[in-house]
């Protein structure tokens, strides 16, 4: 997720530090877990461990993770039609 409000990253800074690399060419860049509460499509998912990136793209695009997104839904893309489909691992 994209830490894009610079007031934040102070804040941000202060969960626990990981470093990723493939996300910039040739470059490990730190990240930041906190445990939050996740919405999606209606659903709530709490105590998520999630990733903020203070150098991620400004412009709104984020990373799924295979843990905190793909291990609480199954997604279904189909392409042709442009539409994605998540179900709640849960239901």
């Amino acid at each position: 997720m994209p830490s894009s409000l610079h007031c934040w990253v102070s804040i941000l800074e202060a969960g626990e530090r990981h470093e990723v690399g493939g996300v910039v060419d040739g470059e490990r860049r730190p990240y930041y877990v906190h445990t939050i509460t996740l919405h999606v499509a209606g659903w709530k998912h709490e105590n998520v461990r999630g990733g903020f990136m203070p150098s991620l793209s400004k412009t709104g695009h984020g990373l799924l993770g295979q843990y905190g997104f793909f291990d609480l839904y199954t997604v279904a893309f189909d392409l042709p039609k442009g539409e994605i489909e998540l179900k709640d691992l849960r239901d």
